[in-house]
């Protein structure tokens, strides 16, 4: 919940007052006063010298809730792309680090002692996170159970069927690719061309998981100069979980690129059994 600097909105008093709950209080005291922190009789503050050290801090206090298998990279400069992201991180209960020039060696240090980060998901493109801090940080990560991804090649209107046994087998089929001219005004990201993507899937049997199927921003992309894309905060479909067997729903995806490109290659990710597959799609831009 927010609060003022100096002051404390009734309303959120109000629901303090109606609920037993711990208090955490998050910010220094040049976002938050003593006073108010005395008001709110918070439990803990986090109030380390940057944004980064209080991410750090709160993630190490909770991470026996977290998993921790898969980690979010944003700007800690603007909102926009942990904003977009925190709700893809949060159906799994993956954290999201802010990391910028200044921080790199606290958020490596971070990857280098939680030895079960398996993924790392950059969210924004060059522009928000620049390519040195990506390198900086992949280059700490053990890709070793990556190298035996399996790959089938799709085109655009063709159904596919992905045997998820954790989330729940399902079919896809990407419909149509576009070129937009919308773009977000709190995005960091420049790209020379973002593509909306509109895509449909269906749940055929339920997975190891009760959660369900939520395909949201599914894809990873490559251009046709071979540089990779990103997922690009845009408004447009959002995706449905599900959770009921034959439910299907069409949603899209916002893909940013660097350079004028012919086609993307998309790639989905997927788990069989424990170990991780994917299926590729290539499609045409022109």
């Amino acid at each position: 919940m927010l609060v003022g600097k100096t002051s404390i909105p009734d309303v959120v008093k109000s629901y303090i007052k109606s609920k037993n709950c711990e208090i955490n209080v998050v910010g220094g005291s040049d976002v938050i006063n003593a006073d108010v922190v005395r008001d709110l009789r918070a439990n803990k503050v986090y109030n380390g010298a940057t944004k980064c050290d209080r991410n750090v801090a709160i993630i190490n206090d909770y991470k026996d809730k977290l998993d921790l298998s898969k980690l979010y990279i944003a700007s800690d400069k603007g909102f926009a792309d942990a904003l977009s992201g925190s709700a893809l991180a949060g159906l799994n209960n993956n954290p999201i680090i802010l990391v910028g020039n200044n921080n790199k060696d606290i958020v490596n240090s971070f990857i280098k002692n939680n030895d079960n980060i398996k993924n790392i998901n950059i969210l924004g493109g060059e522009g928000a996170v620049s390519e040195d801090i990506v390198n900086s940080i992949v280059n700490t990560e053990d890709t070793s159970d990556k190298t035996d991804k399996k790959e089938e090649t799709i085109s655009i209107k063709q159904t596919v069927k992905v045997p998820d046994t954790l989330f729940g087998n399902y079919e896809i089929r990407i419909n149509s690719i576009e070129s937009t001219n919308e773009r977000n005004e709190f995005s960091y990201s420049n790209p020379y061309e973002v593509y909306k993507i509109n895509y449909t899937y269906k749940l055929l049997s339920k997975g190891e998981d009760s959660m369900g199927v939520f395909l949201f921003q599914p894809f990873d992309a490559i251009d046709s100069k071979g540089e990779v894309g990103y997922s690009y905060p845009n408004s447009g479909l959002a995706p449905e979980e599900l959770k009921i067997t034959g439910s299907k729903c069409s949603a899209e995806a916002f893909i940013g690129v660097n350079n004028e490109t012919n086609y993307l290659t998309l790639t989905l990710d997927y788990m069989h059994n424990g170990e991780i597959f994917h299926v590729t799609f290539k499609v045409p831009t022109k």
